[in-house]
């Protein structure tokens, strides 16, 4: 189901770029900061010095981005790095090309860090597979 989401303890998530969807309850907390990302895309951040990586910037949590988040532009595709680190994946979430951490249960119990769901995304250009990447999402009332 595109659009579906599994994080911790939530009844009801909107992601930041709009519409509700289900969650289902993996039984984890969710509150403490992660090493894991620490520096690279999806990674946490608090300026562009933070993202460890060729053009990288720093989506602050100001701006909607728990914790910020490292990202860089692109237009098919974004870096893979060794170690602790996701994925990635480019996607327009918001109408803007950039480079996501895709989901991955290895790393999370619910496939993102904290603060981060996994969403279905269209990959860009035309005939590209969808693509689950980390987003961030609100508690709605």
């Amino acid at each position: 189901m595109a659009g579906a989401l599994r994080t911790a303890g939530l009844p009801v998530l909107a992601s930041r770029f709009g519409g509700l969807t289900e969650v289902v309850d993996d039984g984890t907390d969710g509150d403490e900061p992660s090493a894991a990302l620490a520096g690279f895309i999806g990674g946490p951040c608090n300026a562009d010095d933070d993202c460890d990586f060729t053009d990288g910037e720093c989506l602050l949590a100001a701006d909607g981005y728990p914790g910020g988040h490292c990202t860089r532009a692109c237009t098919t595709s974004c870096p893979d790095r060794a170690g602790a680190n996701a994925f990635t994946g480019c996607a327009a979430p918001d109408d803007t090309l950039r480079c996501y951490a895709r989901c991955d249960f290895t790393l999370f119990p619910d496939g993102c860090r904290p603060g981060y769901g996994c969403f279905t995304e269209a990959a860009p250009g035309v005939g590209g597979t969808d693509r689950d990447i980390c987003l961030p999402v609100l508690c709605t009332p």
